[in-house]
């Protein structure tokens, strides 16, 4: 039993686990992860797409390769802690703390980590400009503009959602999110994904009421069903609809002013929309609580260091 305790503690086991973690997880990204299994036998030598495909590489962080060495390593760092303070507290030697302050930091990130790992929910919205969304609880999210700037060759440079955080229908704060650089809210987080243009119609009917589709939105009609598919401009601004029956479907062209089954073409506009991922990290305050503490260690053991050298 002895041995193996001696095992579990040693350094040369915590080098060897920290080696093979770090060579594995930079290894694994050079693998795209989480694709289907037919992506990695087109794309990879075919023995080389079963490798990964056998051991689960390509959901390295979900796997077993992962996982068991990453016990493996905390259960060593665990094991040496315990050990160094109880061998401290039972000689009562003041001695060094910043290390064992150190390896508590370490823990608490990997236990931080595997909350997230296996707790980490994800969503995704689509906001216009002007439009609000609760995000959660007493939070919301309004956007008051977009932004899609470019290169001067064309080339996509960035894009930007100009935004106000609301708390219980009050504005908090306003931000702006940008590709890589996401806004935080409670245990949220919110990364700018993707971008939207799509032509929008307005439709009057005889009423005088007004009925906006976007491009590809349909209205239900007696028997059919209108399309709007989006708008030709050259020379001109030409909606492009589809009615479609049970058995056939057919074309309508129309101008602003022109009727189209029953409703009049009553104006076209460029609809802009801003994609949100929402990222939830359960683990994300006990990793900030993790690196808190694992500073204090560093700087407690640099103090402790030059006041041993004095």
């Amino acid at each position: 039993m002895g041995k193996v305790y001696n095992f579990l503690t040693s350094i040369k086991l915590a080098l060897i686990l920290f080696l093979f973690i770090g060579l594995f997880s930079a290894l694994a990204t050079l693998v795209s992860q989480g694709r289907e299994a037919d992506y990695y036998l087109q794309n990879y030598h075919q023995m080389v797409g079963k490798i990964i495909l056998a051991i689960d590489f390509h959901n390295f962080f979900r796997s077993a390769l992962f996982l068991i060495p990453s016990a493996a390593f905390f259960l060593n760092l665990s094991l040496c802690t315990i050990k160094r303070l109880h061998k401290r507290a039972k000689s009562g030697a003041p001695g060094r703390y910043g290390p064992d302050i150190i390896h508590i930091g370490i823990i608490l990130i990997i236990i931080g980590g595997i909350i997230n790992l296996f707790g980490r929910q994800e969503g995704f919205i689509w906001l216009d400009p002007g439009q609000e969304v609760v995000i959660t609880g007493e939070w919301s999210l309004r956007l008051n503009s977009f932004e899609f700037q470019l290169y001067g060759d064309g080339r996509p440079k960035d894009w930007l959602s100009h935004v106000t955080v609301l708390k219980g229908g009050e504005e908090f704060r306003d931000a702006t999110i940008e590709v890589n650089k996401p806004l935080t809210i409670k245990n949220l987080k919110l990364f700018q994904n993707s971008y939207s243009m799509k032509d929008t119609v307005t439709l009057t009917d005889k009423s005088g009421e007004d009925i906006i589709l976007k491009s590809n939105e349909g209205l239900r009609l007696p028997g059919s069903i209108l399309v709007f598919s989006n708008v030709d401009r050259r020379g001109g601004e030409m909606g492009i609809f589809r009615e479609l029956h049970d058995e056939d479907s057919h074309t309508i062209m129309a101008e602003i002013g022109d009727d189209v089954t029953g409703f009049k073409v009553t104006g076209f506009t460029k609809n802009e929309s801003t994609g949100l991922s929402i990222v939830k990290e359960p683990g994300y305050i006990l990793i900030i609580v993790s690196l808190i503490i694992l500073t204090f260690g560093l700087a407690l053991t640099y103090i402790q260091k030059i006041g041993e050298k004095k």
